[in-house]
């Protein structure tokens, strides 16, 4: 991948990414989680488990991921590439797992 990329902070058995978004609204703090939904038995392959990928802007308030925030701060491919790099890094962690992921809005699942 040649898109410049976010340093991220892993926390959680590399289950949990932090980093910040820096553009003119300033620094944003963004967290990709990965969270276990179903754990499947596929036979001669073993057992995987099934992960959704939550992202967002992390809201200090509620302590929780906002995943309808609309930054616009400038670096949506930088932010992109960073959540597809941590993907990348959790599945070199998790050989086995598959990841699910769809956009909290329509437009968004299109350009993800």
């Amino acid at each position: 991948m040649t898109q410049e990329v976010y340093n991220v902070e892993v926390f959680n058995s590399h289950t949990t990414y932090y980093f910040e978004s820096r553009g003119p609204k300033g620094a944003i703090v963004k967290l990709i989680q990965f969270a276990l939904i179903e754990r499947t038995d596929l036979g001669n392959i073993g057992i995987t488990d099934i992960y959704n990928l939550g992202f967002g802007d992390f809201d200090s308030d509620t302590m929780q991921v906002n995943d309808l925030a609309d930054s616009r701060n400038g670096d949506k491919d930088k932010v992109l590439a960073t959540v597809a790099r941590a993907t990348l890094d959790f599945l070199s962690t998790y050989p086995l797992a598959t990841v699910y992921a769809t956009g909290s809005t329509d437009s968004r699942t299109r350009q993800y």
